[in-house]
């Protein structure tokens, strides 16, 4: 009897081990979906950072080159806000990446360990 409790107890351990992996593998799936999501929101956040530098850039241009021949404080304007939001959509970006990559490496490390099957 006490033999056959411990034939039992390893494979009831990895049953418990494996879903325990099974559930890790599940919430760093639905982290990295919530971050792929978040994806989309920088597509908006990216307009907005275009769009608002661009319209104040314009905006304030043309009221300094009112009664000029020339747009210049527009077009200096305009440039530097093209310039900024780039540099922002690139930290931007690189945030949102290293976040993504960092729950696809974890991802690939439990998988590593032990042989579960794939859904993904």
């Amino acid at each position: 009897m006490l033999n056959e409790y411990n034939s039992r107890r390893p494979k009831r351990l990895l049953f418990l081990f494996m879903d325990n992996i099974e559930q890790k593998l599940k919430d760093l799936r639905k982290k990295r979906d919530s971050l792929m999501t978040s994806f989309f929101w920088l597509g908006l956040q990216i307009a907005f950072i275009f769009a608002v530098p661009a319209a104040l850039g314009a905006f304030l241009g043309t009221y300094l080159d009112k009664g000029k021949d020339k747009a210049i404080f527009t077009t200096i304007f305009l440039v530097c806000a093209f310039v900024v939001s780039w540099v922002m959509v690139y930290f931007r970006y690189k945030k949102y990446s290293r976040s993504l990559e960092a729950v696809e490496t974890e991802i690939a490390d439990i998988k590593k360990e032990l042989p579960v099957k794939d859904n993904s």
